[in-house]
């Protein structure tokens, strides 16, 4: 017993020391052109500037979500596309939509606030890790930003797509999805 409620505060402590932004938009995501969308709009702004194409110059990373490859694989089995794209950048938009939008949605229900997509998608270690927020993580794959100032960024970026009304809504896949 001593043990779980060492383990629970030290989870809870690592979790309230992470100096995340406040005021995330909290709860699920909406369907059609709503939060989860939105989440995407600033993802793929952010990663590539909307380029379903791009490719990182020195790492793996590839499409509109700038998806690393071994990752990219996991992520579409997990969704259901399976390995019919090697790399994020050849599948099509509403492919690599769909795959971001299981993980952006997956943060989602495990933090229920906006603030945390960010860090999760940028250096998901940082989260569960205080001490990696203010420190480049992998400068040799070409990041420049903190996790700090990623989500800084990020969040200024999310907010301007409500406030300017250039939100980006995503394609969909045949049948609706």
């Amino acid at each position: 017993m001593k043990l779980i409620a060492a383990i629970v505060t030290s989870a809870i402590g690592g979790l309230l020391a992470l100096p995340l932004l406040a005021g995330g938009t909290t709860g699920r995501a909406i369907a059609g052109c709503g939060e989860l969308t939105r989440a995407l709009d600033t993802i793929r702004t952010l990663e590539s500037g909307g380029d379903y194409t791009a490719k990182a110059a020195h790492a793996s990373a590839s499409g509109a979500y700038q998806i690393i490859d071994s990752t990219w694989a996991a992520w579409s089995a997990a969704a259901g596309i399976g390995t019919d794209y090697q790399h994020a950048a050849e599948a099509p938009p509403a492919v690599q939509d769909a795959v971001a939008g299981r993980q952006v949605q997956r943060i989602l229900d495990q933090y229920h606030d906006i603030s945390y997509v960010p860090v999760a998608w940028y250096y998901p270690a940082a989260i569960t890790n205080p001490t990696l927020i203010d420190i480049v993580p992998m400068p040799d794959a070409g990041n420049t930003l903190t996790p700090r100032e990623y989500q800084t960024r990020w969040m200024s970026i999310y907010e301007s797509k409500a406030a300017s009304g250039t939100l980006v809504c995503a394609p969909t896949l045949a049948g609706g999805e």
